[in-house]
């Protein structure tokens, strides 16, 4: 642990980029408090640039197929598309695993989930996409605060305020980068910042739009996700108006942790009644 932290010589003010005493309070430049956050500052600042995009790909890739493995039948004719009975084993989210078993922590899980090859395909595409960019206006520690923040509130809408059925997917977290991106436009101003604007509306918009022809379609997760993601981008701050702190990067290092917590809660202590539920969803 202590080789993370560091304990004398000077280190770059987080907020007005000063040097800095690491034993400092505050810094005599800008006021801050703690800059060096007691000489973990730095190694937790490398978090700004670590490969967040990637790491949410390859984990929903992985869930994907391994959904598509579990409760295979002659049922089931699609093999892009993952059983019901494999969703809610996995930790998909909806009335029944969500509030029936009490298991909130699928309001996160679900986020990783996906329901066809189509629908894994467009989400990730978006993510690929608006991550480049956003990492570079906000940082990749706020690039997953922002991402994860959006699913959950997304998924949240979702369960309380749609249907009974399962509900899986990163459409809530793309919305709330698109959130980020259209706040981001607003805020900065200018050439540049009125085509991101422009850019994350438009787009925003027109899935919202399709989204109400496309059949079960969690709609209110994507209208959650969006103003999810522009609060927390608002919150947060982007780059040229707030240098991101230890602080944010270590809710970042908190919120990762937390997604591998959910998985390993619902996948190692799964809810009593889940077995009955997947044989339910399966017909059987």
């Amino acid at each position: 642990m202590w080789r993370f932290q560091r304990r004398q010589g000077a280190i770059v003010c987080p907020r007005c980029s000063r040097l800095v005493d690491v034993r400092a309070a505050r810094c005599p430049a800008c006021n801050m408090w703690r800059p060096s956050f007691w000489g973990f500052g730095p190694a937790l600042l490398k978090m700004r640039s670590l490969p967040f995009r990637d790491g949410i790909l390859a984990l929903c890739g992985v869930l994907y197929v391994g959904s598509l493995a579990l409760y295979r039948s002659d049922q089931h004719a699609d093999l892009t598309v993952p059983s019901s009975a494999a969703l809610a084993t996995l930790g998909a989210a909806g009335r029944l695993t969500t509030v029936l078993f009490g298991r909130y922590e699928t309001l996160l899980t679900a986020v990783f989930l996906h329901g066809s090859l189509l629908h894994i395909l467009f989400n990730l595409l978006w993510t690929w996409q608006l991550a480049a960019p956003l990492c570079e206006l906000y940082d990749s520690a706020r690039f997953l605060l922002i991402f994860l923040f959006a699913g959950v509130a997304g998924n949240s809408a979702g369960v309380f305020l749609a249907g009974n059925g399962l509900l899986v997917g990163a459409s809530g977290g793309v919305y709330g980068l698109f959130g980020a991106l259209v706040w981001y436009g607003f805020r900065r101003g200018g050439v540049f910042g009125a085509r991101a604007f422009r850019f994350g509306l438009f787009w925003a918009g027109l899935g919202l739009a399709l989204s109400f022809t496309i059949p079960n379609c969690a709609v209110w997760a994507h209208v959650a996700g969006f103003f999810a993601g522009a609060g927390a981008a608002a919150a947060l701050g982007y780059r040229e108006q707030r240098p991101s702190n230890p602080a944010v990067c270590l809710c970042a290092l908190a919120a990762g942790i937390g997604v591998l917590a959910a998985f390993f809660l619902y996948l190692g202590f799964p809810p009593e009644g889940l077995d009955e539920l997947a044989r339910m969803l399966e017909g059987r």
